[in-house]
């Protein structure tokens, strides 16, 4: 079988087509945004919780303040619901 030969553009193409893996994101995140390496981890819990922490944080004069916002307010509106990590990310998708 002859060796598969890949050009430089293909590969860099390929790459930039793949997700941000959590690791990379959650480091990311703390660089970007001043989150606590617990705070990264829990909002990159899920992707699309991520996703959507970034869209409010892109728009917000401070991101952090969104960070916690949605750490404490919908996290512990969520922790009243006893909703736990094994069920769906957001609970209004569920109906």
């Amino acid at each position: 079988m002859p060796p598969l030969i890949v050009s430089p553009e293909f590969l860099a193409e390929a790459k930039s087509k793949l997700p941000e893996l959590p690791e990379a994101r959650r480091a990311r995140m703390i660089a970007e945004y001043e989150l606590t390496a617990k705070d990264a981890a829990t909002l990159t819990n899920s992707r699309e919780f991520a996703d959507r922490f970034e869209a409010a944080a892109r728009t917000a004069r401070n991101p952090r303040r969104v960070a916690n916002v949605l750490l404490s307010e919908i996290g512990g509106r969520l922790k009243a619901l006893d909703w736990s990590r094994s069920s769906p990310p957001f609970p209004w998708q569920v109906l």
